[in-house]
C-alpha cells in the first residue's frame, strides 16, 4: 500500500490517504461485525446444545 501511495505523488496524497482510511475502516467494521455475529451465534446456540440433551435425558 505504501509503495502505491508514494508513486501517486503529493497532489493526490491527501485524497489517497482518505480513500485508504475509508477502505481500512470499512474492513475493520466488517471484521468487527463478523466477530460479533460469530460470538452471538455461539452464545445463542451453545445453551441450546447443552439444555436440549439434558431436558431429553430428564424426560426419558
Amino acid at each position: 500500500m505504501r509503495a502505491v501511495r508514494v508513486q501517486t505523488g503529493c497532489a493526490n496524497n491527501a485524497w489517497w490517504d482518505r480513500l485508504l482510511d475509508f477502505i481500512n475502516r470499512r474492513d475493520l467494521w466488517r471484521a468487527n461485525i463478523a466477530a460479533g455475529i460469530k460470538i452471538f451465534s455461539v452464545l445463542t446456540l451453545l445453551p441450546q446444545a447443552v439444555v436440549i440433551p439434558l431436558v431429553g435425558m430428564s424426560d426419558g
